[in-house]
Parts: structure tokens; sequence; C-alpha cells
């Protein structure tokens, strides 16, 4: 798959941990809850990119 799209879901990845880190420290549960899930799809982004 085109380097783009890895760049791209790479990119989620590190700014919806850094997302994460923010929530935690804002004491913000639900959106907190959320932005893992953003992380955890960009992981499945980039499994798919991979093939």
């Amino acid at each position: 798959m085109a380097q783009g799209v890895v760049n791209f879901w790479a990119a989620v990845f590190i700014l919806s941990r850094a997302a994460f880190v923010w929530c935690y420290v804002q004491d913000k549960a639900t959106l907190r809850s959320l932005v893992w899930g953003v992380g955890f799809l960009s992981i499945i982004g980039l499994f798919v990119a991979a093939f």
C-alpha cells in the first residue's frame, strides 16, 4: 500500500497517544476511552495497510 496511508495511520496513533495522556491528566474519563479507541483503530489500520 502507499506510504502515505501508513504515514497517516502512524500519525493518528501518535496523536491519539498524546491526546490520551492529556485526557488522563485532565481526568476526562469518557473522552480518554474514546481517544483510546481511536488509537486502537489506528493500529488495525496499520495492520490492514501492511497487506
